[in-house]
């Protein structure tokens, strides 16, 4: 499968633009094109870990297109060449680099979903090469979870937790991974579009714990106990999949979370019952 890498001086670069605008500068430093500046700006302003001036315009990068987790046309021109610095990392053999390119591309796709998307792409070949960019990322890491995970399995919980967050929209489901993004690995609203009432769920209790509070506490909002929820068994393929990924890299917390968002739920005022992420995806919609 071919891919095309747009060229530094085409115009296309300053109509699909990330948060701060043109990325083509940032894309050329990242790919060996160019040399970065000796003291680059650093928009992950809070980020507190000392980093060489290489991978601060590469998290310059990301924080282009994924500022407040919106979508940046920019993703179309920056995926192939993503593709491309995968490929370089893996003939290198360097799994740290692998690691971060997976993770910082997956929280991207998370944010290309319809409801971060208020525009229209007419270039059809731009999303066909963006496309076959993605098709061609899965592969990749499909070959590195293959070839890694026992070093997987050692990574830090919040690292681990990107990890998975990313194969959740690489694999799976990119509306969940932009929700679990957004902090639901530890709790969410959610919302019955029936009766347009709300909730609240937590993740951060014993899933043993019995004494959390039941039903209604008020007319309009409600608390949502784990043992309210069935919890999900088996799904699709590519749920199962899922499952049997987190269980392999030992990742336990967002294995045991995971059941829950895809169990199922009945509503404490009118009754309506679907399952967990539908009443989390109607309130990310709402």
């Amino acid at each position: 499968m071919n891919i095309k890498l747009t060229p530094y001086d085409s115009e296309l670069w300053d109509t699909y633009r990330g948060a701060y605008g043109n990325v083509c500068e940032i894309v050329q430093v990242i790919m060996g094109d160019l040399e970065p500046s000796p003291n680059p700006l650093k928009l992950r302003r809070l980020d507190p870990e000392d980093k060489d001036n290489y991978r601060i315009v590469f998290d310059n990068l990301f924080e282009n297109l994924t500022h407040q987790l919106s979508f940046y046309e920019a993703t179309y021109l920056v995926m192939p060449y993503m593709v491309k610095l995968l490929e370089k990392k893996k003939a290198e053999n360097d799994f740290d680099w692998q690691l971060v390119i997976i993770c910082e591309m997956g929280i991207c796709l998370a944010t290309d979903i319809p409801n971060n998307i208020n525009f229209e792409i007419k270039n059809e070949e731009i999303m066909e090469n963006y496309k076959a960019s993605v098709a061609l990322f899965k592969e990749q890491t499909k070959q590195f979870l293959n070839e890694h995970m026992e070093q997987l399995q050692s990574l830090n919980d919040n690292t681990k937790s990107m990890f998975v967050t990313a194969l959740m929209a690489i694999f799976v489901d990119r509306e969940t991974a932009f929700i679990l993004a957004s902090g639901a690995w530890e709790e969410s609203e959610i919302f019955c579009s029936t009766c347009e009432s709300e909730g609240y769920i937590s993740f951060n209790s014993d899933f043993d714990d019995d004494d959390s509070d039941e039903g209604l506490s008020d007319e309009e909002f409600f608390e949502v106990s784990l043992k309210d929820i069935t919890p999900a068994t088996s799904g699709n393929d590519a749920y199962n999949w899922y499952i049997d990924i987190l269980n392999k890299l030992q990742a336990e917390d967002e294995a045991a979370i995971i059941p829950y968002y895809y169990g199922t739920f009945t509503c404490p005022k009118c009754k309506t019952t679907k399952p967990v992420m539908n009443f989390v995806k109607d309130f990310y919609a709402s």
